[in-house]
């Protein structure tokens, strides 16, 4: 039953999203899928870094496997936000623009390696089931938190302040 009903949801969501273009393409309707793709390592990653405030307290075998799967798969989406559906700024913009796009850049490499090693790290807590391990990890989440966030931040100063992404604005052609 429950199956069911993500099924629906996913496949109602996705027909809705695709009804509002106008194109016959509905894949090719938007400039660039890094919005669409960096708000998931975005919120797994603070969760993950709330919930594993958790595992200092108290020790649930479940809790820790959905704070790996959630780190995992942060590190996996913050990967291709990253190298695959990554948007370039134009060369021609503006000077302050281009310097918070560089930071932008910055802090979501140190996001995505900081992730990578906390993922390796909560996987190597399934089998090594030690406090340090579960304090490290706490580290190393709540520095995602704050370089994700950063992230973010620089991206969205990078749309609303800049106008670099809407509509695909002031962003290089991907396709050349």
């Amino acid at each position: 039953m429950k199956k069911s009903i993500v099924l629906i949801t996913f496949l109602t969501s996705a027909n809705l999203l695709f009804a509002q273009t106008t194109e016959r393409d509905p894949i090719n309707y938007f400039p660039n899928y890094h919005p669409l793709i960096v708000h998931f390592p975005i919120i797994l990653l603070l969760v993950a870094a709330v919930m594993q405030i958790g595992l200092l307290f108290f020790r649930n075998n479940a809790y820790n496997y959905t704070v790996t799967i959630l780190t995992i798969v942060g590190f996996i989406t913050a990967l291709l936000a990253v190298f695959v559906f990554h948007a370039h700024a134009a060369k021609d913009v503006n000077p302050t623009a281009m310097a918070i796009f560089e930071e932008h850049e910055k802090l979501a490499y140190i996001t995505l390696w900081i992730s990578g090693f906390a993922a390796a790290l909560k996987v190597v807590g399934l089998f090594i089931q030690k406090k340090w391990v579960e304090v490290i990890s706490l580290f190393l989440l709540i520095g995602c938190a704050i370089t994700v966030s950063l992230a973010g931040h620089h991206g969205s100063e990078l749309v609303y302040k800049q106008g670099i992404g809407p509509k695909g604005e002031r962003l290089e052609d991907e396709h050349h």
